[in-house]
C-alpha cells in the first residue's frame, strides 16, 4: 500500500478559476528570497573584509620594506635627473 501511495499522482492546488492556491504564498516566498539574498550578500562583504583585512595586515609587514625601495628608488631617479 505504501508502494501504490508514493506513485499517486499528487493533486495540484487549484481553484475552480485557475488560480494557484500557492500564488498567494508568492510574496512571502518573494520576501524569503530578497531575505537570503541579502544574507549571500552580507556574508560575501565580510569575507571581502576579512580578505582585504588580511592583505593590509600582509602590507603593513612589507610596508617598510616598500617604504624604504621607494625612498631609495626616489633618490636614484633624483640622481639621474640631476
Amino acid at each position: 500500500m505504501a508502494i501504490r501511495a508514493a506513485r499517486k499522482p499528487k493533486k495540484r492546488l487549484r481553484s475552480r478559476n485557475g488560480f494557484r492556491i500557492n500564488d498567494l504564498f508568492a510574496p512571502i516566498s518573494c520576501i524569503v528570497f530578497i531575505r537570503n539574498l541579502f544574507e549571500y550578500i552580507e556574508r560575501r562583504i565580510v569575507l571581502f573584509m576579512i580578505v582585504r583585512a588580511i592583505r593590509n595586515s600582509r602590507k603593513l609587514i612589507t610596508s617598510r620594506k616598500t617604504l624604504i625601495l621607494r625612498k631609495l628608488s626616489l633618490i636614484r631617479f633624483r640622481k639621474d635627473s640631476w
